[in-house]
């Protein structure tokens, strides 16, 4: 539920019609329509004029009422929440770099591993993997004459 839906859901609770409403605010009807339709956000000033009138804190205007977002976890979404145990505040965030990834792009993890990530994010997962090969920051760059020719595809 987005800030105008809970807008509108708890104006309808209350009793009140946006003319009424937007009465007991001090502000224009058209203002409170366009806040309902998503069209307009609750200012510094309103937010408050807003919860006075519902008679509701600002964390449900901004949220949604308690308990609208609570549902179980589906399998899935708790195998996903379960693996992200242990790891650091940085992998976390190059996780979810990663899923944004999948979902804009919809390709596989490989492709986005050989297509290189943003930020170094493919050499961390791999070196997380335990991938071999993979140089951490901290090692200086072997000698040249040990290193390995670029790869160039054409």
């Amino acid at each position: 539920m987005n800030i105008g839906e809970t807008i509108r859901t708890l104006r309808r609770e209350a009793g009140y019609t946006q003319k009424q409403l937007a009465g007991i605010m001090g502000a224009n009807e058209s203002y409170l329509s366009a806040l309902e339709r998503g069209v307009r956000r609750p200012g510094k000033k309103i937010l408050p004029l807003l919860c006075d009138a519902l008679a509701v804190d600002e964390a449900t205007i901004i949220y949604g009422p308690r308990g609208a977002h609570d549902r179980p976890l589906t399998a899935d979404e708790s195998a996903l929440l379960a693996e992200t145990a242990g790891l650091s505040g940085k992998q976390r965030r190059l996780l979810i770099e990663f899923i944004k990834m999948l979902k804009t792009f919809g390709a596989s993890a490989e492709m986005l591993l050989r297509a290189g990530l943003p930020s170094g994010a493919a050499a961390a997962f791999q070196g997380a993997r335990g991938t071999a090969g993979v140089r951490r920051s901290s090692e200086p760059p072997p000698p040249a004459s040990r290193r390995r020719p670029a790869a160039h595809s054409f």
